[in-house]
């Protein structure tokens, strides 16, 4: 596999591209006095670059979210062509399920509009977050809808636009209903378990409080990390809505500064990556006794110069290998980062529960309601 490897529209549109040799730079004088650790062996760098706007199986408009398989094919929440597209690990087109409209029949090619979340399971069953319809819809491996469930509201099993998807150790789907600031679980049928969260915009301890949150991702104990887009901010909240740290502010400089907040995604290895949009970066952090410290980021400005190319990073998902997928609404291109070397972050801290209320008893997971 070459290091590049663009579509020929890509090639047009970033014809000044120039790959240069892996770069790191390190945090500034002021951010490295608020970080807690210095991680110099820790990087990621640019890896390849796919994509060009248009309808073919080869072409986005306006991708949001991306996951990968568990057999390592990449689903691309291909928001403004209203449906999924299904890439191999290296950016060549597999196949596409979905079209524009309302209906979500049984074992009939589902209909969407502006899906802006996907999500496949260890089972393979396909979660997409239909977010204009309000609702999330579930495909087989063929892309035939199972079911469906969700309208517009603010009640139990109802959104006001799903923006993200992930999936606990207990198979429950934890939905980001993002214009109503507040995380919905659901069970693997579809059945409504519990909600936490509300609209806010205070760092209350002792709240789930958000604003418009875009993204969010479950590590490794379920604790969920969510991009708290319109309060600048990265909050982490055990699966009783506990929160656990809360970190940000506006910017682009400092290490828990964010200006464009997307999607969050979690590495194999549990380092929390956050895409940061129109800043053009991807910070990424370590737990340590629940503080969520700042490793370092990944700036596009650093690794690709062209003036063309001025990314608005918006879905973000890691494969088996620790690569970093990232997906740009502004140019239309899906990027691949890669870790330089191994790292082994600092497990996040446990919060184990006893046997009589957990399945999991012994293996640090939370406290499921």
């Amino acid at each position: 596999m070459l290091p590049f490897q663009p579509s020929r529209p890509a090639v047009g549109l970033i014809a000044a591209l120039l790959l240069l040799a892996a770069v790191w730079e390190g945090e500034p004088p002021k951010a490295r006095a608020q970080s807690h650790h210095d991680f110099p062996s820790f990087r990621y760098v640019f890896d390849a670059m796919w994509g060009s706007k248009g309808q073919g199986l080869n072409q986005v408009n306006g991708p949001q979210g991306i996951c990968v398989s568990p057999d390592g094919r990449v689903f691309i929440a291909d928001t403004g062509n209203d449906r999924i597209l299904v890439w191999g690990e290296n950016g060549n087109p597999v196949t596409s399920y979905g079209s524009f409209g309302t209906r979500a029949d049984w074992q009939d090619p589902p209909q969407f509009d502006h899906p802006m979340a996907v999500l496949v399971d260890g089972q393979g069953r396909i979660f997409v977050a239909d977010t204009l319809n309000d609702r999330v819809v579930q495909l087989d491996s063929n892309g035939m809808v199972v079911q469906s469930w969700g309208s517009l509201g603010q009640g139990k099993g109802e959104f006001n636009q799903p923006r993200a998807l992930a999936e606990d150790h207990f198979g429950g789907l934890w939905v980001l209903d993002m214009n109503n600031s507040r995380v919905e679980v659901f069970g693997p049928d579809g059945g409504f378990r519990y909600s936490w969260g509300t609209f806010g915009t205070t760092p209350n301890p002792s709240d789930a409080e958000m604003n418009l949150p875009r993204g969010m991702a479950l590590n490794s104990i379920d604790q969920a990390v969510v991009a708290d887009s319109g309060n600048f901010r990265m909050e982490v909240f055990d699966n009783r809505a506990v929160p656990v740290t809360i970190q940000g502010w506006y910017g682009e400089k400092g290490p828990y500064e964010f200006k464009d907040m997307g999607s969050v995604a979690v590495t194999p290895v549990g380092v929390a990556a956050i895409a940061d949009g129109t800043s053009g970066r991807v910070m990424f952090y370590n737990s340590r006794d629940g503080l969520y410290e700042y490793l370092g980021r990944w700036r596009a400005k650093d690794e690709i110069v062209s003036p063309a190319f001025q990314p608005k990073f918006r879905g973000i998902a890691s494969d088996p290998e620790n690569r970093i997928y990232v997906t740009d609404i502004h140019d239309n291109v899906i990027l691949r980062l890669k870790p330089l070397q191994p790292f082994t972050p600092v497990a996040p801290a446990a919060t184990p529960t006893s046997k009589p209320e957990s399945p999991y008893s012994g293996q640090d997971f939370p406290l499921q309601r």
